[in-house]
């Protein structure tokens, strides 16, 4: 038995590095049109465990899980998937404290993410059409555009719905997914890319990361499932089901992504950075409060911005943007972290003075060489960006993949009847990933073939 595909968006941070991971502070968290998409798929089988299979033809992964009815996973796997893995593992908690293992069901769920999620240096074949390549692992990066938390949600939330019949609310896949990344990640983060997911735009609040810690500590608990509703009805001051503020209608707008195929090393910049604000709390005190404040100001900015277009409103953005970017190199310097990198300032100050049209510019998230970020009017071609950056100095060298996308409206939906890219996937369910060995090398090789499997 089918059930409707499962599909979320992608994130950025765009205001809110570092603040972001306080209980006091927030994030400007916009969705990029680079989508996740899962095919659930189950049978009923004859056997003492439930059969639990995520397909990836993608990234060539096949990664079956055995489930008992209380919900023990047994990974049977020779390499492992710690997104995937978390996600099956938390789902199993929940529904088999339940009691719902007992159905017998034999689940094969096919995982397939936008290219856009990535960087692709050699691209080996298309799955049947352009949107979704097959490519080695190691040909590729990651854009930072949130392909592990859309991992996350979509395993988890379809293994929820195929055992708990499809009612599954907000509350429990956001709390249950968040729970999940932490496992994965081994750190209770932020969670703005799980909520960016699941709600899509929005000002984010940080959830109380004590709850999260509850729960990891009792997965194996009998009642593991009346511990997440407790949990969910005891958190008075904070709302599982629904984002601090959600933020819609997002039109004439766009996000255009700048890779700089550099990269830097996030953790020991966000340790740094957050060793920094605890020694120094007047510091972290203000630098958040001046942080929310622009938050807030950029929200309903955007809000403007895609209703009428004001040129006023737009010049506010543009210098909200000035005001930001100095707040984030100041902490870089402070925490001798490349926050903002002062190339990269440069160049994104360059870019707005050349074209009024883009609106804010930023180095995203957690900052450094990676990649920037623009929100920009949906009429600047690409064309007269590209014509900015090659007039900048010192980019000669520098290997630069730019990706525009529309900002979605929608975060965790189940992808309407009508969307044409349903036959697509449905064409790619009925592909096999079959590995061969090849004797003749002294290691063993695998290839990936794709064969249709007969009705």
């Amino acid at each position: 038995m089918k059930k409707g595909i499962l599909t979320c968006p992608g994130k950025v941070l765009l205001l809110g590095g570092y603040s972001v991971v306080s209980p006091a502070g927030k994030g400007l968290v916009l969705s990029p049109s680079a989508f996740g998409y899962i095919l659930p798929n189950q049978t009923k089988i004859q056997s003492d465990q439930n059969r639990l299979r995520i397909r990836s033809p993608q990234l060539g992964l096949s990664l079956n899980y055995e489930s008992s009815s209380t919900g023990q996973i047994k990974d049977l796997n020779k390499t492992a998937n710690p997104f995937v893995e978390s996600a099956i593992s938390i789902a199993a908690a929940y529904i088999g404290a339940k009691g719902l293992f007992q159905n017998r069901i034999q689940v094969d769920n096919l995982l397939l993410l936008d290219d856009s999620f990535y960087t692709l240096q050699k691209t080996i074949a298309l799955l049947h059409n352009t949107r979704f390549s097959y490519f080695e692992p190691e040909e590729i990066r990651k854009t930072g555009l949130g392909s592990s938390s859309s991992v996350i949600l979509l395993t988890l939330s379809s293994i929820l719905r195929q055992f708990l019949n499809e009612s599954v609310s907000d509350k429990l896949i956001h709390i249950l997914a968040q729970t999940a990344n932490s496992k994965a990640q081994k750190k209770v983060g932020s969670g703005f890319d799980i909520s960016a997911c699941l709600f899509g735009n929005q000002i984010y609040k940080r959830f109380p990361s004590n709850a999260v810690d509850f729960l990891l500590q009792n997965l194996n608990a009998p009642d593991f499932d009346k511990l997440v509703d407790e949990v969910i009805s005891n958190q008075k001051d904070y709302e599982w089901g629904a984002p601090e503020r959600k933020i819609t209608g997002l039109k004439g707008l766009k996000l255009i992504f700048l890779d700089f195929s550099v990269g830097s090393n996030s953790r020991i910049m966000a340790s740094k950075v957050m060793q920094y604000l605890s020694k120094n709390q007047s510091y972290a005190s203000d630098f958040i409060d001046r942080a929310n404040k622009a938050v807030e100001e950029a929200a309903s900015l955007l809000d403007s911005l895609s209703d009428q277009k004001s040129e006023n409103d737009g010049k506010r953005m543009q210098a909200l943007n000035d005001e930001y970017i100095e707040l984030m190199y100041k902490l870089g310097i402070d925490c001798d972290v490349h926050v903002q990198p002062r190339r990269i300032k440069e160049l994104l100050a360059s870019i707005r003075k050349k074209d009024e049209r883009v609106y804010f510019a930023i180095s995203p998230g957690a900052g450094g060489y990676d990649a920037a970020c623009l929100l920009a009017d949906s009429s600047l071609p690409l064309e007269t960006l590209e014509s900015i950056i090659r007039d900048f100095p010192g980019l000669a060298d520098t290997r630069l993949t730019i990706k525009s996308f529309s900002i979605s409206d929608h975060g965790l939906r189940v992808l309407p009847e009508t969307d044409p890219l349903i036959s697509d996937i449905d064409v790619i369910h009925n592909l096999s990933l079959i590995h061969i060995s090849e004797p003749t090398r002294q290691a063993e090789i695998s290839y990936a073939v794709f064969c249709l499997k007969k009705k």
